[in-house]
């Protein structure tokens, strides 16, 4: 396995029992975005849900259409 791909893991596996350990109080804390305004802990995960997908999806078309 990759070293980076192993230390993003390892940092991922970290996040999601961080997540996992919140209270419902903590999901609801407000902060203040500056283009988007208030967003809760909640509002932020869920955008941020996917995205690391939506740049492996990105790195598999490069690598299989053999550019380097």
């Amino acid at each position: 396995m990759n070293k980076s791909f192993a230390e993003y893991r390892a940092f991922r596996k970290a996040n999601v029992a961080l997540l996992k350990s919140l209270t419902h109080e903590q999901w609801n804390i407000c902060g203040m975005h500056k283009e988007r305004r208030p967003e809760t802990m909640e509002a932020v995960v869920k955008m941020f849900a996917g995205h690391d997908l939506n740049h492996f999806q990105q790195i598999e078309r490069i690598l299989s259409s053999g550019a380097k």
